[in-house]
């Protein structure tokens, strides 16, 4: 199966994607670039970078965000 990760070059304000090449320990991790949509049409590059090198984000942007408040005064 193929692990899919979110990441950031160093300087760049640009999200990318790729797929993980090997699975060794995190010094030596290289993900392949692909361009197109994560969950959809996307395609390979021949860039291969090393995940020591990059930002990881989250595996998705959220779309909506909730939040839950507990009244700690009223509790009392």
């Amino acid at each position: 199966m193929s692990k899919w990760i979110r990441f950031r070059r160093q300087n760049s304000q640009l999200d990318e994607f790729g797929r993980l090449v090997d699975e060794v320990d995190f010094d030596e991790q290289r993900v392949k670039v692909c361009v197109g949509d994560l969950f959809d049409n996307n395609e390979s590059t021949d860039e291969i970078l090393k995940v020591k090198d990059l930002n990881l984000l989250t595996p998705c942007w959220p779309g909506k965000m909730f939040g839950l408040w507990k009244k700690m005064l009223e509790a009392r």
